[in-house]
Parts: structure tokens; sequence; C-alpha cells
């Protein structure tokens, strides 16, 4: 967005590709770095309000709220916090942690994290409420004009599909990543994906797309799928596209169970996993997305991605150290 805020807009036609999740780690790697970071989420099922603490039917105004014009961006734009210790979120909307989080305030426990413009279902209605408005495309723009000078980054996250919601993202946006599971069904609604930022960079010019990142990345199959994506349905849609060059993100992001476990905690990969190697890959993407964006936070994304390597080989040393101490041990015993 000029003279402010880089706005990054994650999206996919297919859901349970760690679209979310994604959102979520960049926002927070982003904040850990000293960022100023807005999360927007422009999805009704508001997962990404959920992640960062706010139960979204509890909430009278969102996003969708300000896009009616039913509701003042200081009634929608929260803040978040989570716990020093457990690395957990509070939800201010229920009674008692929001007693809790003022205590925690108080006692320095409460650490704030990324802000928030969250949603809930009555966005569903998106689709039908928002024709007859004569300017809806822009409807986001509008909203995130005057907040971009106060953010360093606004990140958006979208539901599966094409929607208005979808397409405002599109038209308030700098940059789209793409997250996808490297299987046929998420990666053959890419090409559909495409067409609609296509129509959208008809109307913001400024939009780019930075690639696909793969995520959940498991099989050997999948592995030989992503290659399949680059050998066939990228040159289809440069083709179909130049401006777009479309190309896949060098680091992908492979499956855990780890994923249902932090959401269910109502934590952050990031903050409850910090050393693992899924936290690892996500700082290696982190530093390769900020590199092709130009952005001056990439030295320190990098600098956090080569420390976490070093620390992640040194342990894993060490674990291998005693594994073998072990087996020699229990060699001399027998």
């Amino acid at each position: 967005m000029k003279d402010g805020a880089q706005v990054l807009v994650f999206a996919n036609v297919k859901g349970g590709v760690t679209k979310t999740t994604t959102v979520l780690t960049t926002a927070m790697m982003l904040h850990l770095l000293g960022a100023r970071v807005l999360v927007v989420d422009a999805d009704p099922q508001g997962n990404t309000t959920d992640g960062l603490g706010y139960t979204g039917g509890a909430l009278a105004y969102t996003l969708y709220s300000l896009m009616m014009g039913k509701a003042s961006l200081e009634q929608v734009l929260k803040r978040t916090y989570f716990n020093r210790t457990t690395r957990v979120f509070y939800d201010p909307t229920d009674d008692e942690e929001r007693q809790q989080l003022e205590r925690d305030v108080q006692e320095k426990q409460a650490v704030r994290g990324p802000d928030l413009l969250p949603n809930n279902l009555r966005a569903a209605a998106a689709e039908n409420e928002l024709l007859p408005h004569p300017a809806w495309g822009s409807l986001i723009k509008d909203i995130l004009l005057p907040l971009a000078s106060h953010y360093d980054f606004i990140i958006i996250d979208t539901n599966p599909g094409l929607g208005k919601l979808t397409v405002n993202s599109f038209l308030a946006a700098d940059y789209v990543v793409i997250p996808s599971i490297p299987e046929r069904w998420p990666t053959d609604g890419i090409t559909l994906l495409c067409g609609t930022i296509a129509n959208a960079h008809e109307q913001n010019k400024a939009l780019t797309v930075l690639g696909i990142l793969f995520t959940r990345v498991r099989y050997a199959e999948h592995r030989r799928h992503m290659e399949r994506v680059q050998q066939t349905i990228l040159p289809q849609i440069n083709q179909t596209f130049p401006w777009m060059k479309l190309t896949c993100f060098e680091t992908y992001i492979n499956e855990t169970a780890n994923f249902s476990r932090v959401t269910n905690e109502r934590s952050n990969y990031i903050l409850a996993l910090a050393n693992d190697a899924i936290s690892i890959m996500y700082w290696g993407y982190l530093a390769e997305l900020l590199r092709k964006i130009g952005s001056p936070f990439f030295e320190k994304a990098r600098t956090m991605y080569q420390q976490l390597v070093t620390e992640y080989k040194a342990e894993q040393a060490r674990l291998e150290g005693k594994k073998q101490q072990r087996a020699e041990i229990g060699g001399e015993r027998r």
C-alpha cells in the first residue's frame, strides 16, 4: 500500500491447506522481529480471529460491520495478548479471561501480539449483501488506507473460494501468497485462482504474486507432485498471464500433528514450539518472502533462521552422541 504498510493476502480456493496457520505464523514471526503488524480476518469462518484469542461469535462488531458501514474502526480494531509462560492467547470476550488478562498486564505476564480486525459468520452474507453497494470491490482497501501508516505489514486471511471478500482482499493487497498442499485437488484450483488474481490485477496494478508455498509435505508422492506443478501447471499459467511470473517458494513446510495441537491450545506454532523443525522451516520461508519483497526486515529474519538452524543442528548432534553412548554401554554389558 502506497506510503504505508505492505499488504499481503493469503489465498487458495481449497480449504485445509494450512492457509490460516501460515497467516498466523507469518504475522507472529514479523511481530517478533519488531514489525508493526495488523492481521485482517476476511474469512467468515473466523479461524484467524479465534487463533488470536477472540471468540468470533461473541463479537458485536467485525470487519464485515465496517464494510457495511455499521461500526467504527475504534469499535472493531482489537489488541491481542498471549501469556508469557503458557504462550496461549487470551480471549477478552470471556469475562474471566478478560479479568485475568487485566491482572497479567499489570504483572507483565501478558505480552502484546499483532493487532486484529476480526470476523465471524455474519460475513457469510457478503455475497448477497454487498452486491447493491456500488463500490463493493474497494471496501477493504478503503478501511485499510487510514491504517497503513500505523503498520509495517497488514496480513489478510481469506476464505476458501473466490467470493467478494477474497476479491476485496486482492484489490487492497500488494502481494499474494498461495499456500497449497502438493496434491491434485488443491493444486488444480490454482489456475482458477490465478484467473481471479489476474482480473483483480487489471484494477490493482501493484498486485504481485509471490508464489506457491507448499505445506503439509509428507510423502514421496508429494515431492513428485511439487515437480509436476513446476513442470506443467506453472508454465501454463505463465503463458496465460505472462506478467504474473508465478513460481514456487524454495522453502516448503512439512506435515506435523502439532498443527492441530497448537490450534486446539489457541497458541501459535512459533511461540509454542520455537525450536521445532517446522518453526525453522517457517522462518526460512519468511526470510525468502522478505527477500522477494525487498523488506528491511529481511536481514533480521535471515539471522533468526540461521541461528535456529545452528542451534537445531547442535541439538541433533548432542542427541545422536547420547544415543551412540547408550549403544556403546549396552554393547559392553552384553
